[in-house]
């Protein structure tokens, strides 16, 4: 019948786990070697190199030229720093310290419209008591009524309703300038990163190239912003002498208008004057010859008076004339002074500016300079593994493969076993019943 199988002898683990190990680690070994060459370029070479412990070692060596330019870069870089911290202490008691303009002339103060234009010397009105007394007559005529007569034109008042003097336009000249300035830069910005890649890409980064380069763009960006300051000024003045010209051609209206009202008034006075002379002659008419004589010494002191009221009429005229011209010219002296008073605060703040900010740019295009590069690219070390053969897992997979195979055995076995005895039960039970 054969005995029972015989189980398979249980894996060795711990054998296996160490072999495992020991195969992991030459994998681990021949990889490092294959995955780290030795390189050879014409910058210079780089060596891998194994020692206790497979501790890896790179040595980089470059070429003599590429030797020679990274020191003249570190040298160079050097001189830089120590031009930046030399100009770093040059700014120290200024960066933080406030800006003030205490140094720089007072600003301009606005004109200041001068005293009104004052009448001339009174007009006397016709006095009739310094005329001759008139003659006798039987019937009188009338005196002159100069309580009917037109109201005699009044002295000139200066016009409340005038424009304004022209005041500082600070709002003209921040939209002129931001409005001029909004495009230029907008292209000198492109303008800028387009040239920053140009250099970078011809290999032209930090050194005198570029900031010969970058100087000549910074000049036409300050040219940019000079531009725009020459026409916010001369808008400021445009509007400026508008503002004036429109104030001087509204006060010579106003003078106009009250010339010929005045004009007007004293010529109705002369009208109704005149037509009280022609009642008066006529009434006259049939009188003798010495009234005759008193009237025409009479009409003689009237045309007296009323020549000196025309001489003291044109006096007054020309004096306000005069007056006029004169604070015109005190307008336009007042507008000169405050535009060089402007144009030399404007300079001196300026001045104190380009101060200020000189230091500083000349520290941040120091600061601005490349970094030292390695001039050539190596790879560094590669760690990857590569697989080892899996010995654990064959060892394990055996181990299963034989318990398998052990317990199939046993089954057949204990199925064969379980027949026999069921043919054997049944031949008993046969021969029972036979006998």
């Amino acid at each position: 019948m054969g005995g029972s199988p015989t189980p398979p002898p249980a894996p060795d683990y711990a054998g296996a786990a160490k072999q495992q190990g020991e195969a992991n680690l030459e994998a681990a070994r021949l990889t490092g070697k294959l995955s780290n060459p030795n390189v050879y370029s014409p910058y210079g070479t780089q060596r891998v190199s194994f020692g206790e412990g497979d501790q890896p070692s790179i040595y980089q060596t470059f070429s003599p030229g590429q030797q020679a330019l990274y020191e003249q870069d570190v040298a160079t870089r050097q001189q830089v720093g120590k031009l930046g911290l030399q100009g770093a202490r040059s700014l120290e008691g200024l960066v933080g310290s406030p800006i003030t303009y205490d140094y720089a002339s007072a600003m301009p103060t606005a004109y200041q419209e001068g005293t009104a234009i004052a009448p001339g010397a009174a007009v006397p009105a016709l006095d009739p008591s310094q005329l001759p007394a008139r003659a006798a007559l039987s019937e009188a005529p009338a005196a002159l009524d100069l309580g009917g007569l037109p109201a005699a034109p009044g002295a000139y008042t200066a016009p409340t309703d005038l424009p304004p003097m022209p005041s500082p336009a600070a709002d003209i000249y921040n939209r002129t300038y931001q409005a001029t300035l909004a495009r230029p830069m907008e292209d000198l910005a492109r303008q800028r990163d387009d040239l920053q890649s140009s250099l970078v890409a011809r290999g032209l980064q930090g050194g005198k190239g570029y900031e010969r380069e970058m100087s000549l763009q910074a000049r036409a960006e300050n040219d940019a912003r000079t531009q725009a300051v020459l026409a916010a000024n001369q808008a400021v003045q445009q509007q400026y002498g508008m503002d004036l010209s429109t104030r001087q051609q509204a006060q010579q209206e106003a003078l106009a208008n009250a010339g010929l009202s005045y004009q007007q008034g004293l010529g109705l006075r002369q009208q109704s004057v005149d037509e009280q002379m022609r009642r008066f002659e006529q009434m006259m008419a049939g009188t003798g010859r010495t009234y005759e004589q008193q009237q025409a010494l009479r009409a003689q002191a009237g045309a007296e008076q009323a020549a000196q009221f025309g001489q003291r009429m044109g006096a007054g005229q020309q004096y306000f004339g005069q007056q006029l011209q004169a604070q015109q010219q005190q307008a336009a002296q007042a507008q000169l002074a405050f535009q060089q008073q402007a144009d030399l605060r404007r300079a001196q703040i300026a001045e104190y500016l380009a101060q200020r900010q000189t230091p500083l740019n000349e520290i941040s295009a120091a600061l601005s300079q490349t970094q030292v590069q390695n001039p050539f690219s190596m790879p560094g070390y590669t760690g990857a593994n590569v697989a080892a053969a899996p010995i654990y897992q064959a060892v394990a997979d055996k181990g299963s493969y034989d318990t398998d195979l052990y317990n199939t055995q046993v089954q057949a076995k204990s199925s064969m076993m379980s027949g026999l005895m069921g043919l054997g039960g049944a031949a008993m039970g046969a021969g029972a019943t036979y006998f």
